[in-house]
């Protein structure tokens, strides 16, 4: 465990006898205009960093592909995905359950950042569902994350 901010935990990162790897992350919705919300650009920013050290973490201890990834949010019922937007856009819809589960995504091989942003494209594609929109803007057309840059 990493303790930060005076004790308090805000994740932890474990890998398990059979190469399982959990990475978790607390705290990750915030407050504005008294509505919870999911931060887009933060949580994909942090996700998409972290993402490639796990992975060559495995690697170099020897954890054979394919390897699968699973994204869970939890206690996000009432919340929203915040994106960027403009004033033309319609309401974001609220996260309707507690537990998000999106989908699993299959890393075929080691590969290069751009690889995995491509591989997990479909777990923000799904999340961005959740806003209302139908794929994740923050991904280029070739399937790599570009930030706030919505396409």
């Amino acid at each position: 465990m990493v303790e930060r901010s005076g004790g308090r935990e805000h994740g932890y990162t474990q890998i398990f006898r059979n190469g399982a790897l959990e990475a978790t992350r607390a705290a990750i919705t915030g407050e504005y205009q008294s509505t919870r919300s999911i931060p887009q650009g933060k949580v994909e920013k942090h996700i998409l960093q972290a993402l490639p050290g796990y992975l060559n973490g495995l690697r170099d201890i020897g954890i054979p592909p394919p390897l699968v990834v699973l994204f869970t949010f939890e206690g996000v019922k009432g919340a929203y995905y915040a994106i960027p937007k403009d004033i033309f856009d319609d309401k974001i819809p609220v996260i309707e359950r507690d537990v998000l589960h999106l989908p699993d995504c299959l890393i075929n091989d080691y590969g290069t950042e751009e690889d995995y942003h491509r591989a997990v494209k479909p777990a923000f594609d799904a999340l961005w569902n959740t806003a209302g929109c139908a794929s994740a803007e923050s991904f280029s057309s070739d399937g790599t994350w570009v930030g706030n840059q919505r396409r």
